[in-house]
């Protein structure tokens, strides 16, 4: 049976209903998929349809019916199929099997003909992880570690390597590893040394080994055994016998505590190393001596075991020279062997210490090392850039967003389409054109709005978008505040008709154009009516009258009156200037200055050859004055081709025509500078939140139950530390996430967690998470529930008919409702005062109480005015009353 099958059966005999039909109410169900299919009758839904042909059903009864009469044969070949697959499932099995059990048998058989020796029996008795089975050597131990491989790998305990390997080469490959493997006959090549006696495999070993028996190499004999060496023993302190080549370090006579995390460590190299791990930007700060400074794993070992004078190694040429460090050893090494490990990437040199292949880098291929540093530093920068990019256009659309649903509102809704335009993009819907409109600009990434109805491109904000959409259906209605005046020639827009009016003179074909006579230039003006040439410099003409020279009160400096007011701008903090002829006191630029101290002295600049009655106290104004003149326009407009020859013109122009332009700039600048401050803010708050929130972790932490103790130390990968248990080592790997990652070693989930959040992780795995309670020992979920459980240990409500103690007070009047009151009033613990009805709540007796024994009516209707004592009452009445 199936489990729903097994539900029903159970159920009819316990008489069981799981659900009841609405229309018909006599019928009942044991089982869900029964009632479900009996509703298909009612909704007249036909959900069970035939794979075979088109026929639909509304059970499944009536379908595995009509499979049995119609599709007889088609049920009987699938039935057959799935025979045969279970068929040859089993066979495959067998196979597998027999195959393994053949190889076995010749494994056995090869391995009595070829007469191994014993295999080497090892130091402790070594137990399977998996089964628990102990083994006294390396090969039995391989050989069974077989049973538990699903996919046939041998993972070798010895050298790491995987591969798929029968029991013979399994036991080949431990026994080579201990050196008592002996070949067969029937093995392949075997490259043997005629001198020795030494087997290979491969030609080249052979050709390696065979250059030790060279004859002219020089030997010499050991004068405790019968051993050859090439190094002269006189020459080393300790005989070869004596394994100097890798001293063990001692451990440190003190053991240390660390500050952070609490562990405990037994060497000073340890725990100098898992200080490193606690320092954010690699700094390391000595506890035996005030150096502080960046260094790596290596240094920092090599630091504190010269203080600790304690060697690493020693070398057999150079028994003096002492090695703090395995690196610096490893390569010194090199030296006596002629081995140059340390190759350039770039060319074929090859170096035996790392330090001298840094120094060729930096010196042969500086440039090279350079441009792949600035490469790097090119492609974050413009992942930068684009970031900022994506980011400043957002907050351009959502801005122009705003700007435009408060002019939209103005506007009279817009024409409904008669078909939902679909966009091809997004394939978003729509049922007007103004909101397809809108919505392209989303997918503009130019700012460049191309019309579906005219196939014009042009750079558009959301409100001229909707006012061209508009203007196509004709639903467009200007503000009727502001006139615009049009040019018919340029379309130029003005907002005054004697604005147009002057612009209007530039388009006179008529009007008459003079020559220059020393250059291509056309003027308005004949050059025969000016009083002096033009080409003369009127600027030097008129020189400054002499004025007094006053002194600088701060420098000591004297000045012309023009000169020392633009001299004690550069004494002001604010840049406000102060005029010492008038009271005004005023932010200015130079010009203004300058233009402002000679309206006092009534200095004149320059004058006009045409206006000569004008004078001008600015050079800027007077160069502008020549403008109309000459009728030359050099103040022309960046967001269009119109140009004037003021630059007040200019200005007001900008301000009247581009506003939207201006104001954009203005919240984009804005929008800048409020983003760089809430960046600067958010880092500080993250980083003020985080230490706030270490100390409170800290804290709670000290009411945690304490950590269950692992069976075996567990060892860092990355740095070495050591861990006694799950949760130290949890929050120690967060020291070394990049990203603030953790990625769990129990259940292997990878997220984003903080310190709190990793040690509540591994504890749930270990299930003691919770917060222990010092007088009884049990543990709780929250601090809330701590403390109102450490309340319990302080009841103070006690019954006056039973022993019984309780911490509050309701839970007393609860108890003895239960278990001392009458039986009417039993599990009914609040009495009315003026009956003897009991009630469960206290909201249900005083509302009893007002409603039939105060004669309060606080609820009364809108329409008729009349009151009542509940709120149902009202309600039924609001139903039925007629002045509502």
């Amino acid at each position: 049976m199936t489990d729903d099958d097994v539900e029903y059966h159970v159920r009819l005999h316990l008489n069981q209903t799981v659900a009841k039909c609405y229309s018909c109410p006599q019928t009942t169900f044991s089982s869900m998929n029964h009632f479900k299919e009996h509703k298909n009758i009612h909704t007249e839904a036909e959900s069970f349809g035939c794979s075979y042909c088109k026929v639909v059903f509304t059970s499944s009864g009536s379908l595995v019916a009509h499979m049995e009469n119609t599709h007889p044969d088609i049920s009987l070949e699938e039935e057959r199929k799935k025979a045969v697959e279970e068929k040859l499932l089993r066979l495959r099995k067998k196979k597998k099997l027999n195959k393994k059990l053949r190889k076995k048998e010749q494994w056995e058989e090869e391995r009595k003909t070829n007469n191994f020796p014993p295999p080497v029996l090892s130091k402790k008795p070594i137990v399977c992880e998996k089964c628990k089975a102990t083994f006294h050597n390396n090969v039995d131990y391989a050989i069974h570690s077989m049973i538990h491989s699903e996919d046939g790998v041998f993972q070798c305990f010895l050298c790491d390597s995987a591969k798929k390997r029968d029991l013979h080469d399994i036991e080949k490959h431990i026994r080579l590893h201990e050196g008592t493997y002996v070949p067969a006959a029937t093995d392949p090549k075997v490259y043997q040394c005629e001198i020795c006696g030494n087997k290979f495999k491969k030609y080249t070993t052979l050709y390696g080994h065979i250059k030790c028996h060279d004859t002219k190499r020089r030997t010499y004999d050991c004068t405790l055994c019968d051993k050859k060496l090439f190094i002269d023993p006189s020459m080393i302190e300790e005989e070869h016998n004596n394994d100097v080549e890798c001293q063990e370090v001692l451990p440190a006579t003190v053991s240390r505590w660390c500050e952070i995390c609490e562990t405990k460590f037994f060497n000073d190299v340890k725990y100098a190393l898992h200080t490193l791990t606690h320092s954010k930007n690699g700094i390391f700060k000595c506890f035996l001596c005030p150096v502080e400074e960046k260094m790596t794993d290596d240094r920092v070992e090599q630091h504190i075991r010269r203080h600790l004078n304690q060697t690493v190694a020693k070398c057999y040429f150079c028994p003096e020279t002492k090695f703090y460090s395995m690196k610096h050893y490893t390569e010194h090494r090199n030296v006596h062997t002629g081995i140059k490990p340390f190759g350039c990437s770039y060319c074929e040199l090859a170096f035996v210490f790392s330090v001298s292949l840094k120094t060729h880098m930096e010196i042969q291929h500086h440039d090279v090392i350079l441009e792949e540093e600035r490469r790097k530093a090119d492609e974050e920068k413009s992942l930068r850039l684009k970031k900022e990019e994506d980011m400043k256009k957002e907050i351009n659309y959502l801005d122009r967003k705003k700007r435009w649903e408060e002019t939209r509102r103005k506007m009279p809704p817009p024409l409904p389409s008669k078909d939902p335009i679909i966009c091809e993009k997004c394939k978003a819907t729509f049922n007007n054109k103004v909101d397809y409109a809108v919505h392209l600009m989303r997918h503009s990434e130019d700012g460049v709005f191309e019309c579906f109805l005219c196939d014009s491109a042009k750079k558009r904000n959301l409100h001229d978008i909707e006012k061209h959409i508009r203007l196509h259906e004709g639903t467009y209605v200007p503000d009727k505040a502001s006139k615009i005046y049009q040019c018919g020639i340029c379309g130029s827009k003005f907002e005054k008709s004697n604005a147009l009016q002057n612009h209007m003179k530039c388009h006179d074909s008529n009007r008459a154009t003079y020559d220059c006579q020393l250059c291509d230039k056309k003027y308005y003006i004949d050059p025969l009516t000016i009083k002096e040439e033009y080409n003369i410099d009127i600027e030097q003409e008129e020189e400054e009258s002499e004025t007094e020279s006053r002194s600088c009160e701060i420098c000591e400096m004297k000045f012309n009156d023009v000169d020392y007011a633009l001299h004690t701008l550069t004494h002001s903090k604010n840049g406000t200037f102060k005029c010492f002829l008038c009271p005004v006191e005023a932010k200015m630029t130079e010009d203004n200055i300058e233009y402002h101290i000679r309206l006092h002295l009534k200095q004149s600049v320059a004058r006009c050859a045409f206006c000569p009655k004008i004078n001008f106290y600015s050079m800027k104004h007077f160069r502008e004055h020549e403008n109309v003149h000459t009728g030359a326009k050099p103040f022309s407009c960046n967001y269009c081709k119109v140009a004037f020859t003021f630059s007040g013109s200019l200005k007001a122009h900008i301000e009247n025509t581009h506003q939207d332009v201006l104001l954009e700039e203005e919240r984009k600048i804005a929008n800048e500078e409020r983003l760089s401050r809430l960046r600067k803010k958010r880092n500080s708050n993250k980083e003020e939140y985080q230490l706030r929130r270490k100390k409170q972790w800290e804290e709670e932490r000290k009411k945690f139950p304490p950590p269950v103790p692992s069976k075996e130390p567990i060892v860092c990968e990355k740095c070495e530390a050591i861990f006694h248990n799950n949760v130290d080592y949890a929050i120690h790997i967060m020291d070394h996430s990049e990203d603030g990652f953790f990625e769990c070693f129990l259940c292997s989930s990878v997220t984003k967690r903080t310190l709190p959040n990793v040690e509540k992780h591994v504890r749930l795995h270990e299930g003691t998470w919770g917060y222990l309670c010092k007088i009884c020992g049990t543990t709780v979920k929250s601090l809330n529930l701590l403390k109102v459980h450490i309340k319990s240990h302080q009841k103070t409500y006690n019954c006056t008919e039973c022993e019984k103690k309780y911490l509050m007070e309701y839970n007393l009047v609860i108890h003895k409702a239960k278990h001392h009151a009458s039986v009417k009033s039993r599990g009914r613990p609040y009495k009315c005062k003026f009956c003897d009805k009991c009630f469960k709540q206290r909201v249900s007796k005083t509302s009893h109480e007002r409603r039939l024994h105060s004669g309060d009516e606080p609820y009364k209707c809108g329409g008729c005015k009349e009151c009542f004592s509940s709120k149902a009452e009202k309600d039924a009445h609001v139903n039925e009353c007629e002045g509502f």
